[in-house]
């Protein structure tokens, strides 16, 4: 039985899809699987960055939400287009980014291939010169902040044939499979993980989908914790 959270959502999703005949697999559990980047960059994205704005406006969500949020993603894609690269050395995936943004997300691969940062500073480099933007282009929002070139984005053939290539459950899952969602989830949009989970449906899989109101990207899986173990033990007791 495979367990993850995130990309390791996206992980045992993949597991799943690998153990289809393997009769010693008994089930997978994926929190907030990661899934359709490109979706949720050039369609989710857009939409959700400006209801975030509007429920900052509103005092419904903290200020300065949706910069955090397009920070997250902007860090996202600079490790995916990293990765891409060390299969393919010759990806050019600055040219994902405007100017501005390249200048940082050259930092998720670093100097040597070897060097490069992680999440947390990668994303608080790019919160950081999201409010410098703002700070020195005060009639802009977090929608105007020259981050991703959407249209090379959409275009370019290398990038689209890796998303296509990595996608989960595109194929009916055989498996007994556990999903977990939060609905306020900005890392992996609820929308993104429903459609997923309405696919293996209409495969013809049967799914516990467990998605909780209001709950964040990890905030989800923590609070579905005892419903997880209730799951494993259920298809995995102990012997």
């Amino acid at each position: 039985m495979s367990v993850g959270q995130s990309q390791g959502g996206h992980a045992v999703l993949g597991i799943s899809q690998y153990a289809d005949s393997d009769a010693s697999y008994k089930g997978t559990v994926a929190g907030a699987p990661a899934s359709s980047l490109g979706y949720i960059i050039t369609e989710v994205a857009p939409k959700a960055l400006a209801q975030a704005l509007q429920g900052e406006a509103a005092g419904q969500l903290p200020v300065g939400t949706a910069r955090e949020a397009y920070a997250e993603l902007l860090a996202y894609t600079a490790y995916t287009a990293v990765g891409i690269k060390a299969y393919q050395p010759d990806f050019d995936y600055e040219a994902l980014f405007s100017e501005r943004a390249a200048k940082i997300a050259v930092n998720a691969e670093g100097t040597t291939g070897e060097n490069g940062i992680c999440l947390t500073d990668l994303h608080n480099q790019f919160a950081a010169d999201i409010r410098s933007y703002l700070s020195t282009n005060p009639h802009q929002t977090v929608l105007n902040y020259p981050g991703l070139d959407t249209t090379e984005f959409a275009n370019n053939q290398t990038l689209q044939k890796f998303l296509a290539n990595t996608q989960p459950a595109t194929k009916k899952l055989n498996t007994l499979t556990m999903i977990i969602q939060g609905t306020q989830d900005l890392a992996v949009p609820f929308p993104v993980t429903q459609s997923l989970v309405e696919g293996q449906v209409k495969l013809g899989l049967t799914i516990d989908f467990q998605p909780i109101v209001g709950a964040s990207h990890t905030q989800a899986i923590v609070e579905k914790r005892p419903e997880l173990v209730v799951f494993i033990k259920k298809y995995m007791p102990a012997q």
